[in-house]
Parts: structure tokens; sequence; C-alpha cells
């Protein structure tokens, strides 16, 4: 039962792999204004920078890499993994040039829950245009009774939008409220979530 729990668990997020960066990359119009100066992308190498909270022992429990160079990673508390959990949280990265629109992008990946719950609800918590060249945001979805029998869930997300990709950090809690514990460590979490942009050096 294990085994099939977990290929129903990766099989599901490698829907939700290609759901996410087929709607970020249709969305028809970029931010207004949002134009950067060209730049090589072939020369440096982006990586999402996260501060993990000193007491709580995530470890990597999940990865995949596309040929692309995009991927995803799962990471679960001490104690639980991608057969039995009860937080998740997933770090995904999705290859390509265009800059989408991100609340618009937001909206796709809302609309796409709703398929498989469709009492969801979602509310953007944050635009941030500080980085020009990283504009993210973030934004929150509640699903209180799923089609398939499944726990309710609240989930987080940040989409950040880089030269080389876009950036998807999610958390994820099986239940109908986060503890007041975790909102605390997923506000400092989310807050601390950076692009980090390294050149790549040249082979003398």
């Amino acid at each position: 039962m294990k085994t099939t729990a977990n290929v129903k668990l990766v099989t599901a997020f490698l829907i939700l792999s290609i759901m996410v960066a087929a709607s970020a990359w249709a969305i028809p119009k970029p931010d207004p204004g949002d134009t950067l100066p060209p730049v090589d992308i072939s020369k440096i190498i982006e990586r999402v920078e996260v501060e993990w909270a000193e007491d709580g022992d995530w470890s990597s429990g999940w990865f995949y890499k596309g040929e692309d160079g995009g991927y995803m990673e799962m990471f679960f508390p001490k104690g639980q993994s991608k057969d039995s959990w009860k937080e998740m949280i997933t770090i995904e990265m999705v290859a390509g040039g265009r800059r989408p629109n991100l609340p618009g992008a937001a909206r796709m990946i809302f609309r796409g829950t709703e398929q498989s719950c469709p009492d969801a609800t979602w509310e953007i918590l944050h635009k941030d245009k500080s980085d020009p060249v990283h504009q993210a945001i973030l934004f929150e979805i509640r699903c209180p009774k799923f089609i398939a029998d499944q726990p309710p869930e609240v989930q987080i997300w940040k989409l950040i939008v880089g030269r080389t990709g876009m950036f998807i950090v999610q958390y994820t809690y099986r239940g109908e409220e986060m503890p007041a514990e975790s909102q605390d460590a997923m506000k400092k979490f989310f807050d601390s979530t950076k692009i980090i942009t390294e050149n790549i050096k040249e082979e003398e």
C-alpha cells in the first residue's frame, strides 16, 4: 500500500509541475513595465536560498531533475516521509526564459486546484517587486474537501520569477487549520526565501 501511495504522490506532483509550467508560461501578457536588459542565461546559475528553522529538522525526501534543467525536491520534518506526512515543503524550478504575469500564474494554479477541490478558496498575501529581476508573489490556497479521499489542506505558495525560469516554493499542511507555531515558522521561512544568482566561471 505504501508503494501505491508513493506512486500516487509522485504522479500528482509531476502533474502539478506540468500544470504550473503550462499555466505560468501560457499567460499572454507579462507585467507592464517588466522589461530587463538582455543577459546570456547560459553564463549564470539561479538557485533558491531558504533559511530552515533551527528546530524544524527538515530533510529531503524526494528529488527529480528534468532534461531541461528544471527540478523538484520534497522536504519533510523529522519522523515524516513521502509515504506518511503531515507537513511538506516542495521547491521547484520550471525552466524557461519567459517572465510570466505572476498574479495570472497564481490564479491559474488556483483554478487547477479547484479541479480536485471545488470548494477551494485562495488569497494573495503579498506581492514583492523590490527586486526588479526576482519579483515574487505569495498566496494561500485552502482545500476543505477534496474529491478524492484525502485530508483537507492549507497550502502556501511563493512564485519567484527569474532570468532562467520560475521558482516555486510550496508549503502544505494536512488539516483544516495550521497551528499557530506552524504559521509563525512559515512566515519566517517564506520571508527568508529568495533567489541567488551566481556567475558561471569560464574555463581558462
